[in-house]
């Protein structure tokens, strides 16, 4: 009888220490997933898969610089970027896909990026400085059209630069059947600084920005604001990135994948947005603010 009472004790306590400490083969396990990582994963999904276009959609490729690397190629897309979230007609994709997609998987075709973006059309083109002139060229693609066709080319001095884009952007809206009004000509010509190494640092912090290197674009913006303290937008961008480091302190990675059925476009807003969106605000050359919120 003695022996039996020992052997329930002995078979109670292994129990109990069982409930308690599952086996590892139970346990929860919970992995961090970084909000660049995140997105990631959703381009290599996309691009593995046969999921449909988003209508209306538009992705923007990084414009690069041809021959010397002056800055100007990200000076334009972030200029025209900013100017096409301003039109209702079409959904812009978030520009943290274009960067990390460009970053990740530049060995992607152009159907393949363009896959990978769920875009209905995507843009993307050349700056160049030769002989004096500045030349920028602008490439289209559609989902019918197996590589890039010509948008056009455009030729000025530097100081064209944003007249230049302007014009790039009035063309790929025309090239789209739309009819452009004098209000939407004039806010696409607005030149958000005279000072156009100013502009390009902002473009620098812009990127930064969109690929979650808050450190990086918080210079960036320093920088441009030095080269111009006039140019508001870089003051804007340096007092959101102090806000974004300070609350990245307290707001937790998230350790899931958000359902597909999230918001995946641009709606208008005047608050920085937080590190759950997983978006990037795009300031647009008229001063008003956007959220470019993530593909599903």
């Amino acid at each position: 009888m003695f022996k039996r009472s020992i052997v329930f004790l002995y078979l109670l306590f292994f129990t109990g220490c069982a409930l308690m400490h599952p086996p590892g083969s139970f346990e929860r396990k919970e992995t961090k997933v970084s909000p660049r990582d995140k997105i990631l994963k959703r381009l290599e999904s996309n691009a593995a898969g046969n999921k449909p276009v988003l209508e209306g959609s538009v992705g923007v490729l990084s414009f690069k610089d041809q021959g010397e690397e002056t800055g100007l190629g990200l000076a334009a897309t972030e200029f025209f970027t900013s100017n096409l979230s301003l039109v209702d007609e079409f959904n812009l994709i978030d520009m943290s896909y274009s960067y990390i997609l460009e970053a990740e998987l530049s060995a992607f075709s152009p159907e393949k990026k363009q896959q990978a973006l769920r875009a209905e059309q995507v843009v993307t083109g050349f700056v160049t400085i030769s002989g004096g002139a500045l030349f920028v060229h602008g490439l289209y693609r559609r989902e019918e059209t197996e590589n890039y066709n010509e948008l056009a080319m455009l030729e000025g001095a530097e100081s064209d630069f944003f007249r230049l884009v302007a014009d790039l952007g009035i063309r790929f809206l025309e090239n789209n059947g739309m009819i452009v009004t004098q209000e939407m000509a004039d806010r696409f010509y607005t030149i958000p600084t005279e000072n156009l190494q100013a502009y390009i640092l902002y473009a620098k912090g812009r990127q930064a920005e969109a690929v979650f290197d808050y450190a990086g674009a918080s210079a960036a913006y320093q920088a441009a604001s030095e080269a111009d303290p006039d140019f508001d937008q870089a003051e804007k961008g340096s007092s959101r990135m102090e806000q974004q480091i300070a609350a990245a302190v307290d707001v937790p990675v998230e350790t899931s994948t958000p359902a597909e059925t999230e918001d995946l476009f641009t709606n208008p807003t005047e608050q920085p947005p937080s590190m759950e969106e997983q978006s990037v605000p795009s300031t647009s050359s008229t001063g008003t603010v956007t959220i470019e919120v993530e593909l599903p």
